[in-house]
């Protein structure tokens, strides 16, 4: 397809669609370059910038992907009408985070251009964002009718899927992926999910294996793998993979991402109780950037390991740095700070709090997507001994595998319904008693199951046994 952009340099334009061209089937880490040296040849070429910005907001270097579409909005005034919208469109998706501006902008390229298939493609990444799971189908659906052949309509369309539980559905799309040769981290990613969803870990390895020596897919492989460790209570070898990733992060001299990950172990380690090596983990993180992703993840795990204070610092810099994010607004910092509320002991505060993220709890929204204010409401409701309120949210997590994925709540979750089902019980007589305590003998023994082979001393898993043991021993 002929690639149409506003630029004075012929040779600029030809670099560009090589870029284009490369995004569309391998991916944005082959593609930066090309866009890198169209704008060295052209320094007002505004796609580019888009382009590029784009790229860098996929390869998680949220700074670097607003610097530069900034740099393309400030010159949309000198581009065709479509190249203004995907301007305008990245610039309030990926900026500002106005989502409803992007939708609109996005509808209205839509309608203009109704065989754009990128159009399509940000209305369904739109939705996956917001959690709007089967707009995101209908819209990349529909974008893949239009083109066949450009690799993140099929990657976001598998993520639709497995958010859907559709788990044959995205193997599908990722095996049409292989046999176009769209061999990706975007790929390979994909099929790392679907392989720990399918509890197949000899093809997780594999994929692991996969990104050894790729400069943006060794580290993200490194660290989903670091998750999935730590989600099984492996925590040693969680800390392995997770500094793993942040040296291979840093080796392609990408400090935000490299921040990142330590924001990802730092989670892990409050999850699991380990609050010092938390703190430990998110002081490197912001040692490193303060990117806006990273101090959202960071300030959650400073709260979940019992540093409130600091975790509010955070959330009152976001507030004031980022005034008209959608997501962060409605999403992330309620989250923060239902965390700060649970952590200094205020878990009806936390509930509270948390009230305005139920209609996103869905969501698929950047940097993770997780269910993250669902496992928070559902800790809150224990605190309160609320057993029937802190089942309902558990039992979310549970009942979306393909959200949550391999994320360390996941399992977490049925510990936290086991301790939820516990409190019913307590409260029963009778035979109704007797089985409330066998379905949540049931629910210890699915988080156990999953935690065969922990690490012994986890902290998490040390209390699962020994409550366990009490649940087994009133019923005798």
């Amino acid at each position: 397809m002929p690639i149409e952009a506003t630029t004075s340099s012929l040779e600029a334009l030809k670099v560009f669609s090589q870029g284009v061209n490369l995004k569309e089937f391998k991916g944005d880490a082959d593609a930066i370059p090309f866009y890198k040296r169209a704008i060295e040849l052209d320094p007002n070429f505004a796609l580019a910038y888009a382009n590029l910005g784009v790229s860098y907001s996929n390869m998680e270097e949220a700074d670097l992907a607003a610097e530069n579409i900034k740099k393309a909005y400030g010159m949309r005034d000198r581009v065709s009408a479509i190249e203004n919208y995907r301007i305008t469109g990245a610039y309030y998706q990926y900026v500002t985070g106005e989502l409803e501006k992007a939708r609109t902008t996005y509808q209205l390229e839509s309608q203009a251009y109704p065989r754009d298939r990128l159009a399509h493609l940000n209305l369904g990444l739109n939705g996956i964002i917001l959690g709007h799971w089967d707009e995101a189908v209908a819209q990349t659906e529909e974008a893949m009718r239009l083109d066949p052949n450009i690799l993140m309509i099929y990657s976001n369309l598998a993520v639709s899927y497995l958010a859907q539980n559709r788990f044959e559905d995205a193997r599908k799309v990722l095996d049409q992926m292989a046999q176009r040769k769209m061999d990706s981290e975007v790929l390979h990613g994909n099929l790392y999910f679907l392989a720990f969803l399918k509890n197949d870990r000899d093809e997780m390895l594999r994929q692991v294996a996969w990104g050894t020596g790729k400069p943006g897919a060794e580290d993200t492989l490194l660290s989903q793998h670091s998750d999935s460790e730590a989600y099984f209570g492996r925590a040693s070898s969680a800390r392995h993979y997770g500094k793993l990733a942040v040296e291979s992060a840093k080796r392609a001299e990408s400090k935000e991402v490299a921040a990142l990950w330590h924001t990802g172990s730092a989670l892990h380690e409050a999850e699991l109780g380990y609050p010092a090596l938390a703190k430990k983990e998110a002081d490197a993180a912001l040692a490193l950037s303060h990117g806006r992703d990273v101090e959202i993840l960071a300030g959650i795990a400073l709260a979940r390991s019992g540093h409130g204070e600091e975790a509010m610092r955070l959330v009152q810099k976001l507030e004031r740095s980022d005034p008209l994010n959608t997501m962060l607004h409605v999403y992330w910092l309620p989250t923060m700070r239902g965390a700060v509320e649970l952590a200094q002991g205020h878990p009806d505060q936390a509930i509270g709090t948390l009230v305005e993220t139920i209609p996103y709890d869905l969501a698929g929204t950047l940097p993770l997507g997780i269910l993250y204010p669902v496992y928070i409401r559902g800790l809150a409701n224990l605190r309160l001994h609320n057993g029937a309120g802190a089942a309902t949210e558990f039992q979310k997590l549970i009942d979306h595998p393909g959200i949550v994925q391999n994320f360390p709540i996941g399992a977490l979750s049925r510990l936290g319904l086991a301790r939820a089902l516990a409190m019913q019980a307590e409260s029963s007589h009778g035979d109704d008693a007797a089985a409330a305590r066998t379905k949540t003998l049931k629910a210890y023994a699915d988080f156990l199951t999953l935690c065969k082979d922990a690490d012994a001393d986890v902290p998490a898993l040390v209390a699962a046994k020994r409550e366990e043991a009490r649940v087994r021993a009133a019923g005798q």
